[in-house]
C-alpha cells in the first residue's frame, strides 16, 4: 500500500495521509490491546527506537522523530545482518526502502561512540541490558537482549554520512514504514519496478498478524 501510494504520500495528499495514519494506528491498536502492559509482543513496535532515541538526543532533537526511527531501523537491520539473522540482500532492501520516501539512511556529524553510550541510558534497558528489537526476516521482528558493543552499532553505515538522503520526510511516514516492516500492511501489489523491489518489506506477514487476531 505504501509503495502504491508513494507519490500521494510524498506530495502530502491529505486523504492518503489520513488513510496511512488510520492503517498504522489500527495495527498499533491491535497490538496494544493484546499486550497493554508491554509484557510481550507490544515491544516489537519499538523497532528502530533504541538507536533512534539516541540519535534524537545526539542531534539535540533537530530531526523529526520518524527520521530518527528510520535511522534506528537501518541500524537495527544492520545489527540483525551482523548477527546473521538477515541476509545482506535483506539488509539493503530494508535500508533502501526509506529512500523513495525522502527519509534518511545515514546521518552526518554524529559520534557512534556517543550513540552507543546513549543507548545504554534508554528507558527500555532491563537489568543492565539493552533490549533491542531486531529482525529474523522482513516482517518478523523479535526481542533481543544479547546485543553487545561488538555487534555493529558503532560501525553501522548509517553513521558514515556518505549515503544520506534529503531530510524531507515527516515523522508519521517514518513511523508508518517502520510499523509495516514489523507487521506488514495489506494491499501492496507493485505497479512499478520499485514496488516489485520492495514488495517483500511492505507485504503482509500473515503468520505474524494471525498471532494477534
Amino acid at each position: 500500500w505504501l509503495i502504491e501510494n508513494m507519490y500521494e504520500i510524498c506530495e502530502r495528499e491529505p486523504a492518503t495521509l489520513e488513510e496511512m495514519v488510520i492503517r498504522t494506528c489500527s495495527i498499533k491498536k491491535m497490538v496494544v490491546e493484546k499486550d497493554p502492559t508491554e509484557q510481550g509482543d507490544r515491544a516489537l513496535l519499538n523497532l528502530g527506537h533504541t538507536i533512534g532515541h539516541a540519535i534524537e538526543k545526539a542531534k539535540n532533537f533537530e530531526l523529526y522523530h520518524g527520521e530518527c526511527v528510520a535511522l534506528g531501523t537501518v541500524a537495527a537491520a544492520y545489527i540483525s545482518w551482523k548477527k546473521e539473522m538477515l541476509s545482506m540482500e535483506e539488509f539493503y532492501e530494508i535500508r533502501d526502502m526509506f529512500v523513495p520516501f525522502y527519509l534518511p539512511i545515514s546521518v552526518d556529524d554524529i559520534d557512534p561512540q556517543e550513540i552507543l553510550k546513549l543507548t545504554k541510558s534508554d528507558k527500555k534497558m532491563e537489568a543492565g541490558k539493552i533490549k533491542f528489537i531486531l529482525l529474523k526476516k522482513i516482517g518478523k521482528a523479535v526481542i533481543d537482549r544479547t546485543v553487545t558493543d561488538d555487534d555493529g552499532t558503532v560501525e553501522c553505515p548509517c553513521f558514515s554520512g556518505i549515503q544520506s538522503t534529503p531530510f524531507q520526510g515527516k515523522g508519521c511516514i517514518g513511523i508508518a514504514i517502520t510499523v509495516s516492516a514489523v507487521f506488514g500492511m495489506e494491499g501492496c501489489r507493485g505497479r512499478t519496478r520499485l514496488a516489485i523491489r520492495y514488495s517483500n518489506l511492505i507485504s503482509v506477514s500473515y503468520t505474524h498478524l494471525r498471532a494477534h487476531e
